[in-house]
């Protein structure tokens, strides 16, 4: 059974994150509220979701902004679920592919995001060249979103502030007006319930979920243990808003 068919994770996600959207990644409902009231899209927009895992926030990004939405990942299956699933919405396009290698016109989009996802890019060298890449695919004034978590992992630097990530960097590199929230605190709590749920819901979660299992709780507990060394070498995470001029 993958983690988009689990009644048990569709319950896990209510409790941690809000809402049960069958994503892998960490955005809160909270998170994509403030998404909303931060970037204010005209209608009939066309939004690029990168690494859109199962397709549920494509849906709720193409219901709010009344907009046309391409959701991308790599995960076959995910993309095969989101197919089907959404397959009488006509606001949404799915295709699988490794994002590295997405290929779409200069000025096509008015929004591409990045909701806990651009980390996959793995290397310095590739995030840098998808974010140029995706600068190139913005429509002007259009906006470049990515959620994005400081971890030690992650080839940061060792001094935490939004200027001081590989994404804040490179905003400043090549001069791009971006707009940082930080989101440390809310993270933190995140973090915390997330293995509280995770070890209150082991027994269905393992059952249903054998094989991802032990990586599910191992990296539960890696961020639980994270988030309680606060400011002495825990996680930060922001929510950049970039502007094409």
């Amino acid at each position: 059974m993958q983690y988009f068919e689990s009644p048990s994770y569709a319950e896990y996600c209510k409790r941690v994150n809000g809402s049960d959207m069958k994503h892998m990644g960490m955005i809160t409902s909270d998170e994509l509220a403030l998404l909303f009231r931060e970037v204010k899209l005209p209608q009939d927009s066309q939004i690029l979701d990168m690494g859109c895992g199962a397709g549920h926030i494509s849906a709720a990004l193409a219901e709010h902004y009344s907009s046309f939405v391409i959701g991308v990942d790599f995960d076959d299956d995910a993309i095969l679920y989101a197919k089907g699933a959404f397959q009488d919405n006509t606001s949404l396009e799915f295709t699988q592919l490794d994002y590295n290698e997405v290929k779409y016109d200069d000025v096509s989009f008015d929004m591409i995001c990045f909701i806990d996802s651009l980390y996959f890019t793995f290397t310095r060298e590739k995030l840098r060249a998808m974010l140029d890449k995706c600068l190139k695919m913005l429509k002007p004034h259009g906006r470049l979103v990515v959620f994005w978590t400081n971890l030690p992992q992650m080839f940061e630097m060792e001094e935490p502030a939004s200027g001081n990530t590989q994404v804040g960097m490179w905003g400043t590199d090549n001069n791009v007006t971006v707009k940082a929230i930080e989101l440390t605190e809310a993270h933190r709590q995140f973090w915390q319930k997330a293995h509280s749920e995770a070890v209150a819901m082991e027994n269905t979660l393992k059952a249903e979920l054998p094989e991802m299992w032990e990586d599910f709780m191992n990296e539960r507990i890696l961020l639980k243990g994270l988030c309680e060394k606060g400011n002495n070498g825990g996680i930060y995470r922001w929510l950049y808003i970039f502007i094409k001029q």
